[in-house]
């Protein structure tokens, strides 16, 4: 396969990342790790008596470690994972026998696209814990993004049990290597709980009638190991370092012109640079070589608005918010720009929708407040 013909990392990255699968998958774990400290307090009055010579020391580098990965997950989060990689890698040196610092790890990395550091990783926090769901899940997942769909498969069904998340990746390899009946058990799963995941449903059908078009091959098929330049270009990004990042794009575009990470990744840099005019081509470049181009779809949309096409942009948000599996950048700008049109009541579903994914975001319950105020003063 040509590397014109491979998706955008970025964009596979962002799907796989924040699916609502792999988002409870991880709640559930960070449950698990509340539970478990929770019993720690409990506990401290008896073992402040025994704590003496290295069992203190031990405590305190745990604690320390706990401290760092509960900053690390809250950059994981807010997907800033190069700082995320940072927090956890300092959890492990403090605490190398802590699981949830070696998953965090792993998971940053994996945000990255940094595959086969994630894997060495998650294996570590599997040392310490053999059923781990969410490393277990991550080992599959990376080998999954480097499309090792054998191997991601055993490791995929031996997390499935315990961490959802790998249903939509167990469903994606049976598709990808033709084994429909497989697959459609797991879709099945995922619609189930998940009946408004349009894609899901297609997905399902697919594996119904036994044949995936290529539109949704280009969906769901990972990249492969991305290229070196497009991976430190996007990893500049993260860390907000534009003008780093956009010399990073332009040299990987440079040796490889159809490298479509690379166009993607300048036409964001170039947006948050403000250069909005200088970006569209590069999204128009990615949609032209797969017309199902999450990233660059949202980009030209970006696009679109600034230059005052708002009912296009508006037509590409709502493609991607009905064609991509859960809340996405798609149901956030639809909500934004609905409420910037005065269309309050059209913004209602998609901040419900963000809501209904995140119920304790303070910011979607303003905007929520907000838009219903709206629909309230305009009937007046």
């Amino acid at each position: 396969m040509s590397r014109s013909d491979r998706r955008d990392e970025g964009a596979w990255l962002d799907s796989a990342l924040h699916d609502p699968l792999l988002l409870n998958s991880l709640r559930s774990e960070d449950a698990r790790r509340s539970i478990r400290r929770r019993r720690a307090v409990l506990l401290g009055g008896l073992l402040i008596a025994m704590l003496v010579g290295g069992f203190a020391i031990r405590a305190t580098m745990a604690g320390k470690a706990d401290s760092l990965a509960t900053e690390g997950w809250s950059l994981w989060k807010a997907q800033s994972y190069t700082e995320a990689e940072e927090k956890f890698t300092e959890a492990t040196k403090e605490d190398p026998k802590s699981e949830n610092a070696w998953s965090g790890l792993g998971w940053s990395r994996f945000g990255q696209g940094k595959y086969p550091q994630a894997v060495e990783a998650f294996r570590k926090c599997l040392e310490l814990a053999p059923k781990h769901p969410a490393a277990l899940n991550g080992v599959g997942q990376c080998l999954l993004a480097q499309r090792k769909y054998d191997e991601a498969e055993k490791a995929l069904l031996e997390a499935a049990p315990t961490a959802e998340a790998a249903w939509h990746g167990l469903g994606t390899v049976y598709l990808l290597k033709g084994d429909f009946k497989k697959a459609e058990t797991w879709w099945q799963k995922i619609a189930n709980q998940q009946p408004r995941n349009d894609l899901a449903a297609r997905l399902l059908a697919a594996s119904k009638a036994g044949s995936l078009s290529d539109e949704l091959r280009a969906m769901i098929e990972p990249p492969g190991l991305p290229e070196p330049g497009a991976t430190n270009g996007w990893a500049l990004l993260n860390q907000g370092k534009m003008k780093e990042a956009r010399e990073a794009f332009e040299a990987a575009l440079k040796k490889s012109p159809d490298d479509l990470g690379a166009a993607n990744g300048l036409g964001f840099t170039l947006l948050n640079l403000g250069e909005w005019d200088k970006a569209k081509p590069y999204f128009e470049q990615c949609l032209k070589a797969n017309k199902s181009h999450a990233g660059a779809m949202n980009g030209l949309a970006r696009c679109l608005h600034a230059e005052g096409k708002t009912d296009e942009a508006i037509a590409l948000w709502e493609k991607l918010d009905r064609d991509f599996p859960g809340p996405n950048a798609g149901t956030t700008f639809l909500a934004q720009t609905w409420v910037e049109r005065g269309e309050h009541a059209k913004a209602i579903p998609y901040i419900e929708k963000l809501l209904a994914e995140e119920p304790s975001n303070e910011t979607y319950k303003e905007w929520l407040d907000n838009a219903k105020a709206g629909v309230a003063k305009k009937d007046q």
